[in-house]
C-alpha cells in the first residue's frame, strides 16, 4: 500500500520562532519589540520591515551568519506609508500606522547597513476598490523608500511571493504521494503586473528591487515541493526550510 507522505513534519518549527519570542508585533501593539537576531559580530546589520511576508525572510537573512537582523515586523502591517484597514476588527488600523512611524525612528537611531522591506501586496491597504488600493500601495512604497533611503546604506524591496490559493498542507494531505497536483499556475499565483509596477516606483528613489518569482515558479507553475522541501507554511507564507535554502540567492542583493 502506498501511503500519502505526512509533509507537516517538514515545515521547520523556526517559521514561528519570532511569534514565540514575542518579536513579531501583534495587532494591538504600536511599539516595535525591536528584537535583534544573529551574531553580534556580523559583517552587516539589517532592519527587516513589514508584515508576516517580511518575517518569512528572516531565516534566509540569518542562514550564513553574516547578518545581524533588527526585526521590525507586525501582523498585517505593510511597509508602505498608507492608511491601513484592520481586517480583524473592521476599523482603521491606526496601530499599524503608529508602528511604522516608530520603526522608522528606530532605523534612524540604529542606522542599519541595509533596510529590507517586504509585505503582502495590497496587504491591509484601505480603499474602496482594487484599483484605488493598488495605486495607494505604489504611492506608499515610493514614499517609504524615499523616507528610509537617507537613514541607511541601502534599501532592498523584496516583491511578494506566490499565492497558492489554498493551504498547502491540506492539499498535500490529500495528494501527498503526488505533490505536483498541488501546484498552481504561475499566472494565477503571481501578480506580475503589480510586481513590475512596484519595481518601477521604488527603483527611481534609490531602492534595489528583488523579484523572487523565479525562485518559486517555473515558467508555467509554482510547485509546493522543491527537491523534497516543502515550499510553503500555508497558502502564502514561505516555510523556514525553503527560505533558508534561498539565502544564497538573496545575499547578492544585500551587498554594497
Amino acid at each position: 500500500e502506498i501511503r500519502p507522505r505526512d509533509w507537516s513534519s517538514d515545515v521547520c518549527s523556526s517559521d514561528l520562532a519570532a511569534y514565540k519570542d514575542g518579536c513579531h508585533a501583534r495587532f494591538d501593539l504600536v511599539e516595535p519589540p525591536a528584537c535583534w537576531y544573529g551574531p553580534t559580530d556580523a559583517v552587516r546589520t539589517v532592519a527587516l520591515v513589514g508584515d508576516s511576508h517580511a518575517l518569512q525572510w528572516l531565516p534566509a537573512l540569518l542562514a550564513d551568519g553574516t547578518n545581524r537582523v533588527l526585526l521590525l515586523t507586525k501582523s498585517s502591517c505593510p511597509y508602505v506609508d498608507v492608511v491601513t484597514w484592520n481586517q480583524v476588527n473592521k476599523r482603521r488600523y491606526s496601530e499599524c500606522e503608529q508602528f511604522r512611524r516608530r520603526a522608522a525612528d528606530l532605523i534612524g537611531t540604529t542606522r542599519p547597513d541595509v533596510v529590507v522591506l517586504a509585505s503582502m501586496l495590497n496587504s491591509s491597504v484601505d480603499g474602496p476598490d482594487t484599483a484605488t488600493r493598488r495605486a495607494s500601495f505604489l504611492d506608499g512604497a515610493r514614499s517609504t523608500v524615499a523616507t528610509l533611503q537617507p537613514l541607511t546604506g541601502k534599501v532592498v524591496v523584496i516583491g511578494d511571493t506566490p499565492n497558492l490559493g489554498r493551504p498547502v498542507l491540506d492539499c498535500l494531505a490529500s495528494y501527498g504521494d503526488d505533490p505536483v497536483a498541488c501546484a498552481r499556475p504561475r499566472s494565477a499565483a503571481v501578480d506580475a503586473a503589480l510586481l513590475t509596477a512596484t519595481s518601477e516606483v521604488v527603483r527611481p528613489v534609490g531602492a534595489t528591487f528583488v523579484d523572487p518569482t523565479d525562485w518559486f515558479c517555473t515558467r508555467q507553475a509554482c510547485p509546493v515541493v522543491v527537491n523534497s522541501t516543502i515550499v510553503y507554511l500555508d497558502d502564502t507564507h514561505v516555510s523556514a526550510s525553503y527560505a533558508t535554502q534561498l539565502a544564497g540567492l538573496l545575499a547578492p542583493y544585500l551587498a554594497s
